[in-house]
């Protein structure tokens, strides 16, 4: 972060600052939140499962008390993204690190409640997925068939609850501590979505590399991720990002690089 420093050009430095700080906290929710559904479902389970373990021959009690745990992790984040919605109204000065600490921790304790509730929700719908079908699948019962079958049930499950989440906050004030919570929530949801996309590709590659061992395998899977990254980076960056910067909201309520300002109404414009 600081070794990219531009002199003599304090705004860029404060943008390249707060997207450093925002990647930070992102990957650090990511992984925290994966490792306390791993904990979740060793609770659940009595063993400690594997990132991307078999859900076959789990119980109903269990299925649907990870459904509680994920809902649990969506109650509590209400409270911490409307309380921390309000409270960094106001951003602190550079040496009032104990607000700067405050701040930092908000925001991360939002993206870390938003992950582990979307890592919960994916491997409770794989869960119920085997567990309504006796694990035999839905029409097909190799592991390909279902993670495909899921992923469709996944994304459509998302995009439902992230158009209704959408219409639901545009109904509120803009930028008031509610909209802003309300709109956290999608974070999740597309987190999801993704994951399942995630775990449908990790499933493919391990299909095609079955049959091979040692360093073949490692260098066909090294391949065929460098492959799927080809195919699917471009899309993204031609089509998903430009979307992302225009519709970039003139407020950050991410608060990640600390400055004495005070934000502007969301009806200003940015300065």
């Amino acid at each position: 972060r600081t070794k990219l420093k531009l002199p003599d050009r304090e705004e860029e430095e404060e943008e390249w600052m707060e997207v450093c700080a925002d990647l930070e906290n992102e990957a650090a929710g990511l992984a925290m939140g994966l490792a306390l559904s791993l904990i979740v479902r060793f609770a659940i389970t009595g063993h400690m499962p594997q990132i991307h373990s078999l859900s076959k021959g789990h119980s109903a009690a269990g299925v649907w008390k990870l459904l509680v745990y994920a809902l649990g992790f969506g109650m509590l984040l209400i409270p911490v993204a409307v309380i921390g919605a309000r409270a960094k109204v106001i951003m602190p000065e550079d040496d009032n690190w104990k607000a700067c600490v405050f701040y930092r921790s908000a925001d991360f304790a939002e993206r870390l409640l938003n992950m582990s509730m979307g890592w919960c929700l994916l491997y409770w719908g794989k869960w119920l997925y085997w567990d309504i079908t006796n694990d035999k699948g839905f029409l097909t019962d190799s592991m390909m068939g279902a993670e495909m079958v899921q992923v469709m049930l996944f994304s459509a499950m998302s995009f439902a609850a992230i158009r209704f989440i959408d219409r639901a906050a545009d109904k509120l004030t803009r930028g008031s501590s509610q909209e802003v919570a309300l709109r956290r929530s999608i974070t999740m949801f597309a987190l999801l979505m993704g994951l399942s996309w995630e775990s449908a590709f990790t499933s493919a590659v391990d299909a095609l590399g079955a049959d091979f061992q040692g360093a073949e395998r490692v260098l066909l899977d090294t391949g065929l991720t460098f492959a799927i990254c080809l195919f699917v980076l471009p899309a993204w960056v031609w089509y998903i990002l430009p979307k992302t910067i225009e519709r970039q909201p003139a407020v950050s309520y991410s608060f990640l690089k600390c400055r004495t300002k005070s934000l502007p109404s969301p009806d200003e414009g940015p300065e």
